[in-house]
């Protein structure tokens, strides 16, 4: 029996991600490896990560313990102008929101190692992507 915390190639992973301050962006990624960018209060496509990266995500979201992060996290000094990051995470049949306001103080490590592997997974995708173009 597999444990839950392992995951496996292929297992079914959607990720959105949002951040709201003084304006609203996201980037979701499909189970397909599709990404859209939230801008302007609507969805657009914008990359497509391929098959390893989405494995780094999957291992990114199991290493990060994200589905036992509390719903809500409140850094210890917020701000009324603070960033609100909500994490919405569906891996296998496990799905999970976390939405963490973050103050002046660093976001929790597990968020912000999330939301550098995201970041990371979705620029490699654009520069994939690119050269792929330039080489036509």
């Amino acid at each position: 029996m597999e444990d839950e915390g392992m995951t496996s190639a292929g297992e079914k992973l959607e990720i959105e991600y949002r951040v709201e301050a003084r304006t609203r962006t996201g980037t979701r990624v499909h189970s397909t490896g599709k990404v859209e960018q939230l801008k302007d209060s609507t969805w657009e496509a914008l990359a497509e990560i391929d098959d390893a990266g989405m494995d780094r995500l999957r291992a990114a979201i199991t290493s990060s313990k994200f589905f036992d992060l509390p719903a809500t996290i409140e850094t210890p000094e917020p701000t009324r102008d603070g960033t609100k990051l909500t994490f919405v995470i569906t891996l296998g049949k496990r799905s999970h929101t976390v939405v963490a306001r973050q103050g002046t103080k660093p976001l929790l490590p597990a968020l912000k190692d999330l939301n550098d592997a995201i970041m990371r997974a979705v620029s490699e995708a654009l520069a994939r992507e690119a050269d792929a173009g330039t080489s036509d």
